[in-house]
């Protein structure tokens, strides 16, 4: 090459697609600063540099080197590497979290996400469902006020399977099919607000999560980016699962008396309220009353929801054997600032 590059063409090009620096210098294998003096049209990336840029951005060479303008098109771009979502583990909110995702599926042409998170071992007839979305807001309050949440056969569907399913075949499950509720939902879902999506199950140890992601009515014609985004948005799920965990059950506030820690203790052991009562020589109804106000403390709503918080924030230890354990023998040492 014999022409320098436009002085922050290759700039441009970078910050179009959403690539950071520090991650293209791995992929390339040089220094940062090389990088920059080629942004800065200080020196010519080597033709070796050129071809792999080229192919990392998705872009022509001729559109690289300024000769033709090139599309800021991330669904060709092979930028897909973890670095795309490390940006979704620095929110320090869930507003945050979703304003973040927002943004990476918008470079794979998507338009809504809704992810779902509920703790594994909450099989209580009312489990806590963590959500996270970009949906439009009167769709959210529809989804509260028609109880979908109840009805949703997304959660069934993530429940027993690990493969993402589109929604075309989503509605030809007999188990849907055959119940009125979930093809009332499904066709609310998709008349209202997304005409063609992916159900992405997420499954760890501790939860169990659903990620829908879906194209804008406008973009009903074109389904390719659903397709071609798949893998990625698999990965996003993955990403969006942790972060999840991280923001439910991080709680630095949590203030619980000696009492209600021990009460959540003798709970957590599998004790039932008539014997924590007989136990801490008080009634069943005093009993209830503790778990209560730790539950409005700590904003759990079950009460395997208020173990995990307790655990987490180390108000009680996490007993890894599974075997019982004597409250009388255990200093109560976890309770915060006591």
């Amino acid at each position: 090459m014999t022409e320098l590059i436009p002085r922050n063409h290759l700039t441009k090009i970078r910050k179009g697609l959403g690539c950071k620096v520090p991650s293209l210098a791995k992929k390339l294998g040089v220094q940062k600063a090389a990088i920059y003096k080629w942004e800065r049209s200080e020196t010519i990336p080597p033709l070796d540099k050129v071809i792999q840029l080229s192919e990392i951005y998705g872009i022509t060479i001729d559109q690289l080197v300024g000769r033709n303008k090139p599309n800021y098109d991330s669904s060709n771009a092979k930028l897909t590497d973890e670095w795309i979502f490390e940006d979704i583990l620095l929110a320090q909110s869930k507003p945050q979290l979703e304003e973040k995702v927002e943004k990476i599926i918008k470079k794979f042409r998507l338009k809504y996400f809704f992810f779902k998170q509920m703790l594994r071992s909450d099989v209580s007839m009312k489990p806590t469902v963590n959500i996270a979305t970009n949906l439009p807001k009167y769709w959210i309050r529809h989804y509260i006020d028609k109880k979908y949440a109840a009805v949703d056969p997304t959660w069934d569907y993530s429940l027993s399977n690990n493969k993402p399913i589109h929604s075309d075949e989503l509605f030809k499950i007999d188990s849907i099919k055959s119940n009125n509720d979930s093809m009332i939902f499904l066709s609310d879902l998709k008349d209202k607000v997304c005409p063609a999506y992916y159900t992405i199950p997420i499954h760890d140890k501790k939860y169990i999560s659903t990620l829908i992601v879906s194209i804008g009515r406008k973009h009903f014609s074109d389904r390719s980016a659903l397709d071609s985004s798949l893998n990625d948005m698999v990965k996003l799920g993955k990403y969006l699962n942790i972060k999840m965990q991280q923001l439910t059950e991080r709680q630095d506030d949590i203030e619980l008396s000696k009492k209600e820690v021990e009460v959540i203790r003798l709970v957590a052991i599998g004790k039932k309220t008539d014997e924590i009562a007989k136990h801490l020589e008080i009634n069943d109804n005093t009993v209830r009353n503790r778990i209560k106000r730790a539950k409005k403390k700590t904003g759990a709503m079950t009460n395997e929801h208020l173990i995990m918080l307790a655990i987490t924030n180390r108000l009680i230890p996490y007993n890894f054997g599974m075997m019982k354990i004597n409250p009388e023998n255990t200093e109560n040492k976890w309770a915060k600032r006591i």
